[in-house]
């Protein structure tokens, strides 16, 4: 509060401690809080560094024609990207903007003209990120790989982008990128990895030395990972293709068709699922070859029984015949308490880069969509550690640049965001 504010106020109690009824004084009896919330609008401020120069006087008067006189300075903390004036909360605010609100560089480049007409060019901009995310956040985003790796639960999906200034390769050419995030009983990992295409090569490289479950959609490249992969198929696309088949039916016309009733038992898996969604993985594993695995079967039986019902090709055809080449995988789901009955997971975690990408419509160099990658991989995998990502920025761009990691390599496991070293300062705080 301003000082004239308060001075202002003071006055005013001073003129109003006069009794109303005898005009006898008053004197303090509680105080009255009232609290409201503004709104402080962002803005720019110059940040100083002074450091002092030393010199020593008796070397200048006895100074030779070829000696240098010694000067000793003060010690600085390094910044994030030597000889700019960019500072770690100037790119740490630039990140969240276009990476968790989704704002292309062009319109943070006009914001910052309307603010305060500070002129920071879109160039600059990327070229601050391309530096952060390279020197620093890479480092976190090959311990995170290493990490998933070693989990025994993974989600996967994938999904399109284009770069549009590449040697060799079409402008409209679709490339792709691949996410990958832990399971539900492990700590929070979302990891963003570009390639130029869909083929199963980009799948084999992200996994070639991993074993364990993973759930995905029923793209084939999944079913053909190498044998120590057990691929949990996705109940919610199941439904999904019974769904769409009669959405443009009437509630009464729909309930005439197949697809109904193989939503319906899709609906009564996730009911039944429901029950012991909150149990630990060992009841939940029990609990389903109990209540689920009958349904199940009564689903299987069905769907087999009512395919040569079917007419070939038509909607209702298709869902059937999706649902039964995807159950090899999908009964998989019974084999670990861990599983989910979706992929559910690995979607919620691919929509920010869809979001973003309504916004950016294209990369610009490869360079750029894999450093987009690490840095999309590390706001993502603070969200879901329920960090506030721009004070986490921050905590990185200020310590990273002075820790030697070359001496230390280790220090990177404080620095991750599932890590219990970090700062209260960058977690949430629960309203």
């Amino acid at each position: 509060m301003a000082q004239e504010e308060q001075s202002m106020i003071r006055r005013q109690q001073v003129e109003q401690q006069i009794c109303p009824v005898c005009a006898g004084p008053l004197h303090d009896m509680k105080v009255e809080v009232t609290r409201t919330l503004k709104l402080v609008p962002a803005h720019f401020e110059v940040e100083e560094h002074r450091r002092y120069v030393y010199t020593c006087r008796e070397c200048e008067k006895n100074q030779g024609e070829n000696d240098k006189i010694p000067f000793v300075r003060a010690d600085m903390p390094n910044l994030p990207i030597p000889g700019s004036f960019a500072t770690p909360e100037l790119i740490a605010g630039i990140i969240n903007s276009k990476y968790t609100k989704a704002l292309p560089l062009t319109r943070i480049e006009k914001e910052f003209d309307r603010m305060d007409s500070v002129r920071i060019s879109l160039q600059n901009m990327s070229n601050w990120v391309l530096h952060c995310s390279e020197e620093y956040f890479s480092r976190i985003y090959i311990h995170m790989r290493s990490t998933l790796l070693s989990k025994d639960v993974l989600h996967a999906d994938e999904t399109w982008t284009r770069v549009v200034q590449q040697d060799g390769r079409d402008a409209k050419k679709k490339c792709y990128v691949w996410v990958y995030c832990s399971g539900e009983h492990d700590e929070p990992i979302i990891y963003y990895e570009f390639h130029e295409s869909r083929a199963s090569e980009s799948a084999q490289e992200f996994r070639k030395d991993y074993t364990g479950f993973l759930h995905t959609d029923g793209y084939e490249v999944y079913h053909r990972l190498g044998p120590g992969i057990t691929v949990v198929g996705c109940l919610a696309h199941i439904k999904r293709k019974f769904t769409d088949a009669i959405k443009a039916l009437s509630p009464e016309e729909q309930k005439k068709t197949f697809c109904f009733k193989g939503q319906e038992y899709c609906d009564y898996l996730f009911h039944i699922e429901k029950k012991y969604k909150d149990a630990e993985p060992e009841e939940r594993y029990n609990k389903r070859l109990t209540l689920l695995k009958p349904m199940m079967d009564a689903f299987l039986a069905w769907l087999k029984e009512t395919k040569p019902l079917a007419v070939p090709k038509s909607h209702a055809y298709e869902a059937i015949n999706y649902a039964l080449n995807q159950w090899p995988y999908f009964k998989n789901v019974l084999l670990d308490g861990r599983l989910e009955l979706t992929n559910n997971l690995i979607e919620r975690s691919i929509r920010p880069f869809t979001l973003g990408r309504k916004n950016w419509v294209t990369m610009k160099t490869d360079r750029g969509a894999i450093d987009s990658s690490i840095v999309y991989s590390i706001v993502q995998t603070a969200l879901a550690n329920n960090l506030k990502v721009y004070e986490y920025l921050v905590y990185l761009l200020k310590e990273m640049p002075n820790t030697d990691f070359s001496l230390y390599p280790e220090r990177i496991e404080k620095f991750v965001p599932w890590s219990k070293e970090l700062p209260s300062i960058c977690y949430k705080t629960k309203s």
